[in-house]
């Protein structure tokens, strides 16, 4: 499900959020090969990171016999966001190579 640029900022720390603006518009299209293939890295690594996090925060909670809450679902957001960005880059990528 694709995020807003609004959920995006919330969510995000600045660094997240320069990765978020360069996957989207005119930005997007203004990348050439090499820069939007590390931006698809650090893509990937983000949401490697959040998914792993996501994942942990999950295992925790059953073990505690709790609820998901805010933060995993803040983390289940941010995975979703990067999940949604490699998704575009990925697109983008392909274009070029096409």
């Amino acid at each position: 499900m694709p995020h807003s640029k609004a959920t995006a900022r919330k969510l995000l720390s600045p660094r997240e959020r320069v990765l978020f603006d360069h996957s989207r518009g005119e930005a997007l299209a203004s990348l050439d090969r090499r820069r939007l293939r590390t931006r698809l890295e650090s893509a990937r690594r983000l949401r490697s990171k959040y998914r792993d996090l996501h994942r942990r925060q999950q295992l925790s909670a059953r073990r505690r016999g709790a609820a998901e809450d805010e933060s995993n679902r803040r983390t289940r957001a941010k995975e979703e966001i990067f999940a949604d960005v490699v998704e575009r880059l990925e697109k983008r990528l392909k274009k070029l190579d096409a």
